[in-house]
């Protein structure tokens, strides 16, 4: 979810994409790391097969084209081999393959990461993006979201989700109905 989100600027994370059926039904977020490998949650596609999720990149609506989109086929999917032992979000993280590599320009490019360095300090801003939710149980935007939010320092995670929160997540977000992104990601 991202609550209280405001709708992004066009094309203004090129990095995100979308999986989706091959039948076009977007059901998770993704980001591109390389032009053929995308990032994305082990619970979005544990149960799926490659051939059946196709990614789109360079997408701003959610059910509608804009002309900057790549629909491409995924060749390979690999969970983390920890995840669901025991049964946690913990390496909640997969890796899937694209059948070709996207073609890089302004709409679409890998994601920017920092290169050595510390982890983001607690009360950092960091942006989550997405097409979750815009409320616990509310509507899905057609327009990707974004907003900033704050690292949360690890005990007041902790304390907010007790035996949840493993020493490699990061938490962030805000109390109480902020803006924090989809469950598990």
């Amino acid at each position: 979810r991202i609550v209280r989100g405001t709708a992004a600027k066009q094309n203004s994370w090129p990095w995100q994409a979308q999986l989706r059926t091959t039948s076009g039904f977007h059901y998770c977020g993704s980001s591109l790391i390389h032009p053929q490998w995308i990032l994305t949650a082990t619970h979005c596609v544990e149960q799926t097969s490659a051939s059946s999720i196709v990614i789109r990149l360079g997408a701003h609506k959610r059910t509608s084209n804009i002309g900057t989109e790549q629909d491409i086929k995924v060749s390979k999917v690999i969970l983390h081999p920890s995840y669901g032992k025991p049964v946690t979000l913990a390496h909640d993280i997969a890796l899937l393959k694209l059948e070709k590599s996207a073609t890089v320009n302004n709409n679409v490019h890998t994601v920017c990461l920092p290169f050595n360095g510390p982890a983001p300090s607690d009360c950092t801003h960091c942006w989550i993006t997405g097409w979750g939710h815009l409320a616990s149980g509310g509507d899905t935007p057609d327009l990707l979201q974004q907003a900033s939010v704050p690292i949360v320092s690890r005990s007041r995670c902790d304390k907010a989700y007790p035996g949840k929160i493993h020493s490699f997540m990061l938490c962030a977000g805000l109390d109480k109905g902020g803006m924090e992104p989809p469950a598990g990601d």
